[in-house]
């Protein structure tokens, strides 16, 4: 590669300024290219978590690059790169060898669903899917060129397992929305007879109603742990997990607490995170739900009993 090509080879990237790239023949020719080469700092050795990390980073974006090149391209284009691909894992050797038999291959399809023998025996209907794809991340914005938060939590509890919420308040109008929805997902207990729904909310201005936590009181498998603190609040989160065994769960992530306005109405920005795609997020997300779900000082367990102090509370 000339120097000239080099330095061109990252297009548009201004070079002066923070990085966080692998030192590759490229990267190291595009500096040299450009005469930063002795200006340039470098990190110690990655090892670890912070290698495997990086690494894989590194290459998913190499490797988006170059299928966006093939984009417009014939099938044949693709077959044979992606074969080429295996042949060089293959004779990588350890530890990439194997990668091989995850690569696709002809005719390059998805699978979409397994279902139980017991449901294929009575018909059932094909399985409700999210409007944004299993497998990709995005942003929600509550415009018209994004689906709805409700619509996709509607979406998500058809096909989850379990769901958890964190949020700072409950209105009657956002659980209406959803009240058929949330009946249906929490009328059949899980394997291990744990809560079906987990939410974590607050007392916080009265903003809360009474009336929609008393709906979710009466739903079977569901748990409810509210913080009385009427001072100051400490959640101003709002988190929307759904867990599928696939691998496949969401997390919604935003400023949407759970009212018709915020979920359906309003210009609340949602950004979706795949745990198939971002799986550190996702372990990060579900980590942070299980530390705020298990501390006593702050979340409480709440039952029927417990409706007039939370309501004196609000």
């Amino acid at each position: 590669m000339s120097r000239d090509s080099a330095a061109k080879s990252l297009s548009g990237v201004q070079w002066v300024g923070l990085h966080e790239r692998l030192d590759t023949p490229r990267v190291r020719q595009a500096l040299e290219a450009l005469g930063l080469e002795e200006h340039a700092r470098w990190s110690q050795g990655l090892e670890g978590d912070d290698l495997a990390l990086t690494l894989v980073a590194e290459l998913a974006q190499r490797l988006a690059e170059r299928a966006g090149e093939l984009r417009e391209k014939g099938h044949d284009d693709w077959t044979r790169a992606v074969q080429g691909l295996a042949d060089a894992l293959a004779a990588a050797g350890h530890p990439l060898s194997g990668i091989e038999e995850d690569l696709p291959q002809p005719p390059f399809r998805q699978l979409l669903e397994v279902r139980s023998p017991s449901a294929d025996q009575v018909g059932q209907q094909e399985t409700p899917r999210p409007d944004v794809p299993l497998a990709l991340s995005s942003l929600l914005t509550g415009s018209d060129r994004t689906p709805s938060l409700v619509t996709q939590i509607e979406k998500e509890l058809a096909s989850a397992e379990r769901a958890d919420w964190l949020v700072s308040f409950i209105k009657w109008s956002g659980i209406r929305a959803l009240r058929e929805t949330l009946k249906r997902f929490t009328e059949t207990p899980t394997a291990d007879g744990s809560p079906r729904l987990r939410i974590a909310t607050t007392s916080y201005l009265g903003a809360t109603d009474l009336k929609a936590i008393e709906f979710l009181l009466s739903l079977p498998n569901t748990e409810i742990r509210v913080s009385y603190d009427t001072h100051r609040t400490r959640l101003h989160a709002k988190a929307y997990l759904f867990h599928r065994s696939t691998g496949f769960g969401s997390a919604y992530i935003g400023s949407a607490n759970v009212s018709r306005v915020a979920m359906d109405e309003g210009l609340e920005w949602t950004a979706k995170v795949s745990e198939y795609e971002l799986p550190h997020m996702w372990r990060q997300i579900q980590t942070s739900f299980e530390a705020h779900w298990a501390d006593p000082a702050e979340f409480e367990p709440l039952t029927t009993d417990d409706l007039p102090r939370l309501q004196q509370a609000s």
